[in-house]
């Protein structure tokens, strides 16, 4: 092991965009010790800078855009992919397993419904155009008809609005999306 002196001189002499990736390797590693051994490699300094209330609903309002965008397509290309599966399965006469990709499908495409909507409604609540998150996703808005699943509806806005205002409604920071049962 490297002792803490020459592992902080190491950190010291590293450019600011070298220290950055190494914070980022050390984030998805979760080691916060040395986390905290870059940050203090980390030169400081002094800024003019936009409100800091602008900038923060600015960035929350960005990363929810983004979740959005991500989630979005990843729902429409499972849903693709799960119809691609069915007719694969139709095409081979195994129409049990067409069936069961027939029935991941549906859940697909109940879950992007539920995504539109909260999309919409947290968009709503928060005097925002919804067509943005379109604008994001590089998509834009085509019918899709369908009921929204309550439970993904209830997570998708809850999950939408904490990232979009930076806290859940106990005031806690946002954690991770999980399936509804």
């Amino acid at each position: 092991m490297i002792r803490a002196d020459r592992v902080t001189e190491a950190y010291a002499g590293m450019k600011p965009q070298e220290l950055a990736a190494i914070a980022f390797q050390f984030l998805a590693d979760t080691n916060e010790k040395e986390m905290t051994s870059v940050f203090r490699a980390v030169p400081w300094g002094t800024y003019r800078a936009p409100d800091y209330d602008f900038r923060r609903r600015y960035d929350h309002l960005f990363n929810m855009a983004s979740f959005w965008a991500i989630e979005y397509w990843k729902n429409q290309a499972m849903l693709l992919a799960c119809i691609a599966e069915s007719t694969k399965s139709v095409d081979e006469d195994d129409f049990e397993a067409s069936d069961n990709s027939l029935d991941a499908a549906t859940n697909y495409r109940v879950r992007l419904v539920s995504l539109i909507q909260a999309g919409e409604t947290v968009c709503a609540e928060l005097g925002v155009d919804p067509g943005v998150l379109w604008k994001f996703a590089g998509g834009e808005r085509l019918p899709m008809d369908g009921v929204a699943s309550p439970g993904w509806l209830a997570d998708y806005t809850e999950f939408l609005t904490a990232i979009a205002t930076g806290e859940t409604a106990s005031g806690e920071a946002p954690g991770l999306l999980r399936a509804p049962d």
